[in-house]
């Protein structure tokens, strides 16, 4: 059976009308230099910390499926989005990613490494660039692009996506790689990180990586859309990794060290953080049909911000009254904590 969560042939229609029959990930294609997901704008959304758990399980909901494209066709897909897509706002729009995704291997999370299968191809986020799109493609050069504005995208404030094909698919590290090793064509081109003075590249460097999300296009007031060397032979992965600097390799394959203790991490700062928990769940417990939800992310919360199962329990109990059918919560906060009020 075919699940929404779950790699599947079914999932691997093109959007918006597939020009050919669709293409299984897990078989090769000489012709594709793109992978993509789809999400809906929730999957982007920031999450209080104490929301987490719930966002998680529902992080499934999120996700829209798995695509193969070749150049063209992606291309041809954004540039119809580009032009034929009018949100009023932001969140009206879908969003993508050069990754695939097995959900039903981590269920608890969404775009994330734990369910990331494999990449292919590579999108950029310019924001606050100095740099025109046809000094991006120059940069980019001998390889095929599309530049398109972003959301934000203004003419005196511009901030763009450009997306690049690969010749084959890519662990999480060799995407890493190369997207680092594009921000170093622009620096040595005489572009600087947004932190420094001079003309900027605005290349986000939280950016770099597998599984980051990007809107689609749209068509707005001051929004463009332009394709550069379709034709063009993509980006071999291969052949860029063996390229690589030192200093490259050092940057994607360094572990930070663990983080040091809060130094606020007090009683006081607990107290904080459980009124923040308390106070998220109050508002949406009380919607009928959510409240068994909301009650067990009241509990992993409190869990994950130190409480003991005890603890929790009171303050769940606490609560209670908050919540839609208020007995049966309090026999879910027994079955959750073992302790009943």
């Amino acid at each position: 059976m075919c699940t929404e969560n779950t790699i599947r042939e079914c999932d691997l229609e093109l959007l918006p009308t597939p020009p050919q029959p669709p293409i299984p990930v897990h078989q090769s294609s000489a012709s594709s230099t793109f992978l993509i997901s789809k999400w809906d704008s929730a999957a982007a959304s920031p999450v209080p910390s104490w929301a987490a758990d719930i966002w998680q399980m529902e992080n499934y909901r999120h996700f829209g499926g798995n695509w193969r494209f070749t150049t063209q066709q992606l291309f041809d897909y954004l540039e119809e989005c580009a032009t034929g897509h009018v949100f009023t706002s932001k969140k009206d729009n879908q969003l993508i990613m050069p990754s695939v995704f097995d959900l039903s291997r981590d269920p608890d999370h969404g775009h994330s490494y734990s369910n990331l299968v494999t990449s292919q191809g590579l999108i950029l986020d310019f924001d606050h660039t100095d740099a025109t799109p046809d000094e991006i493609t120059d940069v980019l050069a001998p390889y095929p692009c599309v530049i398109y504005s972003s959301w934000s995208h203004r003419p005196d404030d511009c901030s763009y996506r450009a997306c690049i094909p690969t010749s084959s698919t890519m662990t999480r590290d060799v995407t890493r790689t190369l997207l680092c090793m594009v921000r170093d064509r622009f620096e040595k081109r005489g572009f600087v990180p947004r932190h420094e003075t001079g003309k900027k590249h605005g290349i986000d460097a939280s950016a770099l990586n597998a599984s980051k999300l990007y809107y689609l296009p749209c068509k707005r007031a001051d929004s463009f859309f332009r394709t550069y060397r379709v034709d063009a032979p993509p980006i071999v992965p291969i052949e860029w990794v063996r390229a690589a600097t030192e200093e490259v390799v050092e940057i994607v394959t360094y572990v930070p060290s663990p983080a040091a203790p809060l130094k606020d991490q007090t009683p006081e700062y607990k107290d904080r953080r459980i009124q923040g928990a308390t106070d998220h769940f109050r508002r949406l417990g009380c919607i009928r049909g959510e409240g068994r939800r909301m009650m067990y992310g009241l509990y992993k919360s409190l869990i994950e911000i130190g409480c003991d199962n005890q603890e929790a329990a009171g303050i769940m109990h606490r609560e209670a009254t908050h919540y839609s059918n208020e007995p049966e919560r309090r026999t879910e906060i027994q079955k959750h904590t073992g302790f009943s009020l």
